[in-house]
Formats: structure tokens, C-alpha cells, sequence
């Protein structure tokens, strides 16, 4: 994100600030979403879905943002949805497939995060180079959200039917 705000012209000062605007978005959305999500009576899957697309609309929409102001926010507000929807991953976990199969689960779910850590920067910097623009890594990372977000919601609608 710090090199996408330095490639629009914004100092690097400024633009190191916005990682700070990320983990300032997450702390309040990790501290505020059980209240929000309890006091609405909003179901945990669809929340999660929400944030997920969020997230991925706020990475997709840094290919348009030129100043610091509009960057800043912007990346409070993937740094909001980030803090929402992983902690709620365990929840949505055990809501969908139950007490039983939460354990491998969870195996699964640390796994995935692992690779998608692991290999995640080397293919953005790869787009990078290959197109030498940040906006086609944004929109890459971007998609991504949207794929998660889409997977749990069939996942979801496929159960609501189910369980009628």
C-alpha cells in the first residue's frame, strides 16, 4: 500500500502513515463489531460476507485514489473491514460446519492463511514488475476478497436451503 501511495506522488512520510490508518481501522473494527453485530441482531456469516466484499472493494477502489486524504481513507476502511471479518472467521467456522469438524477446520483455515502469506507478495510484486502499475496488484488482491466473499456466500444460501 506504501509503495502504491509513493507511485501517485505522495511523500513517503505521508504514505507510511497509512499503515498506521490500516491497524487503526482494524483495532476499531476488532473492538467494535461484537457490539454492532449483537445490538443489530445481524447474522455472523452475512456480516462476514459484508466485510469481505468491502475489503475487496476498498483495495480495488486505492486504483483510483490520488491524495492522501482519499488514501487514508480508504485503507481505514480495509483496515475496519480486516479487523471485522477475521475475527469472525472463527465464529462463521463453528456456525457453519458445527462442533465437529471446527477443529480440522481451523487447521485448514491457518494453512490457507500461511500460504496465502507466503506466496501473496511475491505474485503481487510479480504483476508489478510484469506491468510496472500497483493497480493491476490492487485489483488482484481485490479480486481475491471478492472470491472469498462469493465462496461463503453460496456456501451460506446452499445451507439456508438446506436447513429450510
Amino acid at each position: 500500500m506504501v509503495a502504491k501511495a509513493v507511485s501517485t506522488g505522495i511523500p513517503k512520510i505521508q504514505a507510511s502513515f497509512l499503515m498506521t490508518c490500516i491497524g487503526i481501522g482494524s483495532l476499531i473494527g476488532r473492538s467494535t463489531h461484537g457490539f454492532v453485530i449483537d445490538l443489530a441482531h445481524i447474522p455472523p456469516v452475512p456480516a462476514y460476507i459484508f466485510h469481505l466484499y468491502l475489503a475487496g472493494i476498498m483495495l480495488t477502489l486505492t486504483m483510483v485514489a490520488k491524495s492522501f486524504a482519499v488514501f487514508g481513507v480508504m485503507v481505514g476502511f480495509f483496515g475496519y473491514a480486516i479487523g471485522v471479518y477475521w475475527p469472525m472467521a472463527f465464529v462463521c467456522l463453528k456456525h457453519s460446519l458445527g462442533d465437529e469438524l471446527l477443529s480440522p477446520a481451523l487447521g485448514w483455515i491457518c494453512f490457507t492463511v500461511g500460504v496465502t502469506g507466503l506466496f501473496s507478495p511475491p505474485i503481487g510484486g510479480w504483476i508489478f514488475d510484469v506491468t510496472a502499475n500497483y493497480n493491476f496488484s490492487m485489483l488482484a488482491g481485490g479480486l481475491c476478497y471478492f472470491l472469498a466473499g462469493s465462496i461463503v456466500l453460496i456456501q451460506y444460501l446452499v445451507n439456508k436451503c438446506l436447513h429450510r
